[in-house]
């Protein structure tokens, strides 16, 4: 069973970019209801993080509401003084592996979704790829033949800014995607970029 501790939430967010860059005082989590279950990759929808898009039932521009239809309640809910956030872990073997979704909202409604391997994470992971094609977990040379060459190739992550689509990778391996509305990356104070 796939397993994060709350405190490991707060850390895992920490070092995302994830949650939207807005003005704590206008934003107000819901009360957190929350299960203890993996979502199955049937339930999600298909795995592809559609650039600018969302990723299964869940679009950007969805209310709380909307993904608590589609999805379930959450595993866990995310605060802080910048946004708020949901996290669902899907799996396709029952909770034995699998990877963290993290919805960052913006006055109510999903801002990002994004997708993480962490270092402690063991695979086999849900087969999951944006749909441009770069497989995740992928490699640098997967997001430069289907993207381009980022402006700043050293760089950690890369934001395609108009594509609605940004990764985060170390010694060449993509292990981190979010999408957006294109044109709005997000932008955060937490960003390990």
């Amino acid at each position: 069973m796939v397993t994060v501790t709350r405190a490991a939430t707060v850390v895992l967010v920490a070092l995302l970019w994830v949650l939207p860059s807005v003005r704590a005082e206008a934003q107000r989590p819901p009360s957190c209801r929350y299960r203890e279950t993996v979502l199955a990759t049937t339930v999600v929808g298909p795995l592809v993080m559609q650039e600018g898009v969302g990723l299964g039932a869940v679009k950007i521009g969805s209310t709380v509401g909307d993904i608590e239809q589609a999805w379930g309640l959450p595993q866990d809910c995310l605060g802080g003084g910048r946004g708020f956030g949901f996290m669902y872990h899907v799996s396709d073997n029952g909770g034995k592996t699998g990877l963290p979704i993290l919805i960052g909202f913006d006055n109510g409604r999903v801002e990002t979704i994004g997708i993480v391997i962490v270092a402690h994470m063991q695979g086999p992971w849900p087969p999951v790829r944006t749909a441009r094609g770069v497989p995740f977990p992928g490699t640098v040379a997967d997001v430069y033949r289907v993207y381009g060459t980022p402006p700043d190739q050293r760089a950690r992550c890369w934001n395609y800014a108009l594509e609605g689509v940004g990764f985060t990778q170390t010694q060449g391996v993509v292990y981190d995607i979010i999408v957006f509305k294109p044109g709005a990356p997000p932008v955060t104070n937490s960003s390990p970029c």
